[in-house]
């Protein structure tokens, strides 16, 4: 039995020390005048900066938790999300970013409840997306909260658990990435925020996965990428106006992800 000591032992434990020492930032968000928003964990615990166009960077939180955030558009805020005490329950907060910081500013509480989860999701001007399992403590509703009053609603009380909730760009829907009962593999829901009717665009006893949903910027329709019908995931286009997908892009043995793009003849 090899010792402690042995050369490939402490070769093993100093790449395991390594490994530990690691750090890691990830870029969030970014804001309308080229701000970015990063998570860092070089305190022990991945917190939130702020990266300035000419490179300054400005630490925002300090919670001892980990957290993670997206900026409020139209605002000069970040909506964190944080555990609390390492209960893995998230809360949401507003963190309102003044020009001249004097330490850390303090966090106002949008979705606030130790006993539950609130699963941030997305944020748009003057409203935020996200689950939570507080009616019943298991099952998860999709809520929209509004930042400037506090008025929430409900826009999904069916059950289930979710991976994503994308609002569109006029607001008048948002898509569901449901988990089904096969493993590996979700169901897509727009609904539809003034009349609450949900429908499933995808099939939910087709084993496979959804991801990445990003709507076109007419909200018209949305792209996604699936591994339903390939063995990787392939680009899939949505249009609302005929409730068809088409397959846009794939390649052999490669996953593909797809953003629409603005470009100098507008969107596509």
């Amino acid at each position: 039995m090899a010792g402690w000591h042995d050369a490939g032992v402490t070769t093993a434990t100093d790449r395991l020390l390594e490994l530990l020492e690691l750090r890691r930032t990830t870029l969030l968000d970014v804001d309308a005048e080229g701000r970015l928003l990063i998570s860092n964990d070089e305190t022990g615990s991945a917190q939130l900066y702020e990266v300035s166009p000419d490179g300054t960077r400005r630490q925002l939180t300090d919670l001892g938790e980990p957290c993670t955030g997206r900026y409020l558009p139209g605002a000069r805020a970040v909506v964190v999300s944080a555990d609390t005490g390492g209960t893995e329950r998230a809360q949401l907060s507003l963190l309102e970013l003044s020009e001249e910081p004097a330490g850390f500013a303090p966090l106002r509480p949008l979705a606030h409840d130790p006993a539950y989860l609130h699963v941030l999701f997305d944020v748009q001007p003057d409203t935020v997306v996200y689950a939570t399992n507080r009616r019943d403590g298991v099952e998860f509703d999709v809520i929209s909260h509004r930042v400037s009053d506090g008025v929430e609603r409900v826009l999904f009380d069916g059950g289930g658990y979710f991976s994503d909730a994308t609002p569109s760009p006029d607001g008048r829907w948002v898509v569901l990435s449901r988990m089904t009962q096969i493993a590996a593999s979700n169901v897509m829901q727009p609904v539809d925020t003034g009349t609450g009717e949900v429908r499933s665009i995808t099939d939910p006893a087709v084993p496979g996965g959804w991801q990445n949903p990003q709507w076109l910027p007419d909200s018209a329709g949305l792209l996604a990428s699936s591994d339903t019908v390939d063995d990787f995931f392939a680009v899939h286009r949505y249009d609302l106006s005929d409730g068809r997908w088409t397959r846009l892009l794939g390649a052999p043995e490669r996953n593909l992800y797809a953003w629409p793009a603005r470009t100098a003849a507008g969107w596509r």
